[in-house]
């Protein structure tokens, strides 16, 4: 066997790293779905809490809830 030359280097495909592990790709493809459907969330939660009560300052009392989760 000869050993690898530049030229067969770089007409070898790239590797893809951890996502060539199927159960990985379908895990970060999850999370970054879950964490999208997160924020989507948060936002039009904000949106509802400014269209019933239409005052900013309940939103930002609001906003500044739900940042103070406890933490665990």
């Amino acid at each position: 066997m000869t050993p690898p030359t530049a030229d067969t280097l770089a007409a070898a495909p790239p590797e893809r790293g951890p996502f060539r592990y199927l159960p990985f790709t379908l895990f970060w493809f999850a999370r970054v779905c879950s964490i999208l459907a997160l924020q989507i969330q948060i936002v039009a939660t904000g949106w509802r809490v400014y269209d019933v009560s239409g005052s900013a300052m309940a939103l930002g009392w609001w906003g500044w809830r739900s940042s103070c989760r406890p933490s665990p």
